[in-house]
């Protein structure tokens, strides 16, 4: 014998099993966006970094690459929506690498998640060197 359930009792069914599924559903989403905002901040100071490398790594003369690129990163940073303002390190230096001038350039970005559900790291941060279009400091003025 078959039981047949009212209407009633279906309506009422498919309210508990969306009162079970709804939570779920909201922590997988919200780490979804979470994750998301975590990456699209990983890349954006990657490609600032990498960039800002590129510009200065041929500066014209007489300007000092580490501020070029300074200026430059926090730029694109601003036109990505994501300013450094306070939450920001970085660090542009030239180095001597095996007896050729390279610019390293640092930055890293403290992060804030939207939710904070999922464990993620605290900050992002990218580290790029490139070798020097000219080699002598001195065309640099430094």
């Amino acid at each position: 014998m078959a039981r047949h359930m009212s209407r009633r009792g279906r309506n009422g069914s498919a309210m508990v099993e969306f009162a079970i599924a709804l939570p779920l559903l909201l922590a997988i989403l919200t780490a979804t966006m979470d994750y998301g905002w975590f990456f699209l901040q990983r890349s954006a100071v990657l490609n600032a970094a990498k960039d800002s490398a590129r510009l200065a790594v041929a500066a014209p003369a007489d300007t000092d690459p580490t501020d070029l690129a300074r200026e430059h990163m926090e730029s694109i940073m601003d036109a990505a929506n994501i300013p450094c303002g306070t939450d920001c390190t970085l660090d542009a230096t030239l180095v001597d690498v095996s007896g050729t001038l390279a610019l390293t350039l640092s930055v890293s970005r403290i992060f804030e998640p939207l939710a904070g559900l999922v464990p993620l790291p605290d900050q992002t941060s990218a580290k790029v060197t490139m070798y020097m279009e000219h080699q002598d400091p001195a065309y640099y003025g430094l």
